[in-house]
C-alpha cells in the first residue's frame, strides 16, 4: 500500500520554491557580489576593507542580540522558535543599513553587474575560491521538471520559483542563465532591457520571468508557459549606476524567516481543476528557511558532508534537534513526522524522489513501503 505522503504527490503537479545562496549554489553568493563592484571600483582596496567590517560587525550584532534574545537558552518548541527569528530581523535590517550607508555599491553600472556575474559562472576558472559553483544536479532537476511539464500541457502544470534574502535579482537572474547547457546572450540582453529604469527591478516583484519567451534557453517548444520566477531584493538603480542602496525603503524586503514565509503563502498556487493548493516542496539550507520548510508540504533541507557544513546548515539542524523534529534523508521520505522534513545532499537526490513518487513500482533505492 502505498504511504500517505506519497499519495500526496503523485500524479500532482507540484510547486517547487528554492532557496538560493548555499542551497542551488555551494556557498554564500554576497562575496561575488561585493568583488563586481570591487573591480569595477577606482578605489577597491577601501571596498575590501568596508566589506571585512561590514562582515565583523554583522557577526558581533548577530552573535550580541542573539544571547541579549535568549537568556534561558535557546528555545525548545516551535512558537518560541519562530519569535526568536522574528526577534533577529532587526539584524538584518541594520546590516543592509549599514552596506546602503558604506555605498561600496555606488557607481556601480548595471551591465557592470550582469558582466562581472557571468564572469563568476566560468567554468574555466578551476579555483572554487573564484567562481560560483552550482550545486550538483541543478541541471538534471531542471531538465526533469521541464520534461514534466513538457508531457502534462494539458493539466496542472509543476511551477518554479526562487526566494531568495540576496541583494540582487539581476545578479540571480545572470547566474541561472550562464549556469545553463545552453546559454544564450539573447536571454540576457533581453533581461537587461529591464534594467533600465530607477530601482532594478525592486519595482516589480512578478517582473523576473526567468523562462518567457522564444529566447528561453532551458525550452525547445516554445508553447510552454514560463515556469520560474526570481523573488529577491535588488540594488537601487538610476540613471548613470547603482546609488549604492540596497532593497530601496518604498519596496518590500526579503531579509528574514517571516518574510520567506510570507511570500511563500503569497505564492502558493490553486489547481484549477481540483481547485485546491498546489503541494508546495521548499528547498533550503539555512535557520532563516526553517518556517518554510515547515509551511511546505514537504521541506527539503540541503546540507553538506558533515564536516563541510555551513554554520547556518549547523543551526538548522540543531533546531530540528531542540524541536524534536524528525529530518530523515529524503530516501527515507516515508518516515517523516507529521512536519513533512527531509534532507538531501544535492538535486540529482530530489530528481531520484521526484521519479519515485511519479511510480511507485519503479526500479529505485527509495523505499515506498
Amino acid at each position: 500500500m502505498a504511504n500517505p505522503i506519497t499519495s500526496q504527490f503523485q500524479n500532482r503537479a507540484l510547486h517547487f520554491i528554492l532557496d538560493w545562496d548555499d542551497t542551488l549554489t555551494y556557498k554564500d553568493t554576497l562575496d561575488f557580489l561585493v568583488k563586481i563592484a570591487k573591480d569595477g571600483s577606482p578605489n577597491p582596496r577601501r571596498i575590501s576593507a568596508d566589506w571585512e567590517r561590514l562582515k565583523r560587525e554583522y557577526s558581533e550584532d548577530y552573535e550580541k542580540t542573539l544571547k541579549e534574545k535568549t537568556p534561558n537558552g535557546l528555545p525548545k518548541n516551535i512558537i518560541e522558535e519562530r519569535r526568536l527569528l522574528k526577534a533577529l530581523e532587526v539584524v538584518e535590517k541594520r546590516s543592509i543599513q549599514r552596506v546602503s550607508d558604506s555605498g561600496i555599491f555606488k557607481g556601480l553600472g548595471n551591465y557592470a553587474l550582469l558582466e562581472g556575474a557571468t564572469k563568476s559562472m566560468d567554468s574555466r576558472e578551476r579555483s572554487w575560491e573564484n567562481k560560483v559553483m552550482m550545486r550538483t544536479g541543478w541541471n538534471v532537476f531542471i531538465a526533469y521538471v521541464h520534461q514534466r511539464i513538457r508531457d502534462k500541457q494539458h493539466v496542472e502544470l509543476d511551477h518554479v520559483d526562487i526566494l531568495s534574502t540576496n541583494w540582487s535579482q539581476a545578479f540571480i537572474f545572470t547566474c541561472l542563465t550562464s549556469a545553463s547547457p545552453r546559454p544564450e546572450l539573447a536571454a540576457q540582453y533581453s533581461f537587461m532591457t529591464q534594467l533600465s529604469t530607477p530601482y532594478g527591478l525592486s519595482r516589480d516583484w512578478d517582473l523576473q520571468i526567468l523562462v518567457n519567451d522564444e529566447k528561453s534557453q532551458y525550452f525547445e517548444d516554445c508553447s510552454l508557459k514560463p515556469y520560474m520566477t526570481i523573488y529577491a531584493n535588488e540594488l537601487e538603480l538610476r540613471a548613470g549606476g547603482y546609488t549604492g542602496k540596497v532593497c530601496d525603503e518604498k519596496y518590500p524586503k526579503i531579509v528574514s524567516s517571516a518574510d520567506k514565509l510570507a511570500y511563500l503563502h503569497k505564492l502558493r498556487r490553486i489547481s484549477p481543476y481540483s481547485i485546491k493548493p498546489i503541494p508546495i516542496v521548499y528547498v533550503g539550507d539555512g535557520w532563516n528557511d526553517l518556517e518554510c520548510l515547515l509551511a511546505a508540504d514537504l521541506g527539503i533541507c540541503i546540507r553538506n558532508p558533515e564536516d563541510k557544513m555551513t554554520s547556518s546548515m549547523k543551526k538548522l539542524a540543531d533546531s530540528f534537534k531542540r524541536l524534536g523534529i524528525k529530518c530523515p534523508h529524503i530516501k527515507d521520505f516515508k518516515n517523516v513526522d507529521e512536519w513533512g522534513v527531509v534532507w538531501a545532499s544535492n538535486f540529482n537526490e530530489i530528481t531520484d524522489w521526484l521519479k519515485v513518487i511519479e511510480c511507485s513500482k519503479g526500479n529505485s533505492s527509495f523505499d515506498m513501503a
